[in-house]
C-alpha cells in the first residue's frame, strides 16, 4: 500500500495483467549458400514469450533483397494462422492476421530463388494487433556462381562433302571456345568435322555475370551419311508394267481398247 502523513493509505499498485511483451521473431536460411537459379528455404520463427497473454494480429512484411525471389513452387509452409502470401517470382513474402496463444511458437517458411551472384542481406519486422512491434529478424545468403553446359547443334545433320558448321555455346555461360573435335578414331582436330561420324567436342567457357569459367567441357552430336536417292528407271516401270498385265491387272487405257 501507498500511505503519507496527510493523504492516509492509498490503493495498492498492482501490474496490468492484460498487456504482456511484443512477439519475437527470427529466421533463417536453409544453407549459408545457394547456386544461381537454385531455391533455398527461408524460414520464420514466431514466438509469444508472455505466460497468460495471445498474440493476435501476429505478422511482416518482407521484402526480399536484389536477387532474391520466391521460387515456383513456393512451398509454403504456415502454421500461424491468418493470411500468407508468397506470390512464386516475386519479391515479397507476408503474413497478416496470425495468432499465438500465450507461450505458443509458430513457423512460416517458403522457398526462395537466386537470381543474382553475391551475398544477401534480409530483414523484417515482427508486428501485433495487440502488443505491439517486436524484433527485427536478420538473415544472410551468399548466392554463388553456377556451372555452365555445352550445347551443340549442327546444320546440316547429313554430311554433303563440305565441313560441318557445328554451332557451339555455353548455356548461360560466356563465350564458348572449342579445342577439339573428335570422332574416337581418326578425327581429332579444332577444325569443325568434314565427315559423317559421332563426335565429340571440347570447348572451354568463359565467365559470365552468373556463371563460373569452366574449361573442358564435352557435348556430343551426330553427322549422318549423306542419303542418295536412286530413281526408279524407265525399264524397271515397263517390267512392272509387264508383270501387272500378266496377272490380269489391265490398265484403263488397255480396258477401252477391248
Amino acid at each position: 500500500s501507498v500511505s503519507s502523513n496527510e493523504g492516509g493509505t492509498g490503493a495498492v499498485a498492482s501490474a496490468d495483467p492484460t498487456v504482456g511483451a511484443p512477439p519475437t521473431m527470427t529466421k533463417a536460411f536453409g544453407a549459408g549458400t545457394v547456386v544461381f537459379g537454385q531455391s533455398v528455404s527461408l524460414a520464420f520463427t514466431m514466438t509469444n514469450t508472455n505466460t497468460t497473454v495471445s498474440t493476435t494480429g501476429l505478422g511482416f512484411t518482407d521484402n526480399l533483397p536484389s536477387g532474391l525471389t520466391v521460387a515456383t513452387p513456393n512451398g509454403l509452409v504456415n502454421t500461424c494462422g491468418g493470411t500468407a502470401t508468397a506470390v512464386a517470382s516475386s519479391s515479397v513474402v507476408q503474413l497478416s492476421g496470425g495468432s499465438l496463444a500465450a507461450g505458443a511458437s509458430c513457423t512460416f517458411s517458403v522457398n526462395v530463388i537466386g537470381t543474382s551472384v553475391g551475398s544477401k542481406n534480409n530483414s523484417a519486422l515482427v508486428t501485433s494487433a495487440n502488443l505491439g512491434n517486436g524484433n527485427t529478424a536478420n538473415a544472410s545468403i551468399a548466392v554463388l556462381a553456377a556451372t555452365p553446359t555445352l550445347s551443340v547443334t549442327n546444320t546440316p545433320t547429313a554430311y554433303t562433302g563440305s565441313a560441318i558448321a557445328a554451332q557451339v555455346a555455353c548455356l548461360g555461360g560466356g563465350t564458348a571456345t572449342v579445342t577439339n573435335y573428335s570422332n574416337g578414331t581418326n578425327y581429332n582436330s579444332a577444325n569443325a568435322p568434314t565427315a559423317a561420324g559421332n563426335y565429340t567436342v571440347t570447348a572451354n567457357c568463359a565467365q559470365s555475370a552468373n556463371y563460373s569459367a569452366q574449361n573442358g567441357l564435352t557435348a556430343s552430336f551426330v553427322i549422318n551419311a549423306a542419303v542418295t536417292q536412286t530413281p526408279i528407271s524407265n525399264t524397271a516401270l515397263l517390267t512392272l508394267a509387264g508383270l501387272l498385265a500378266a496377272a490380269g491387272w489391265w490398265t484403263l487405257e488397255q480396258r477401252q481398247r477391248a
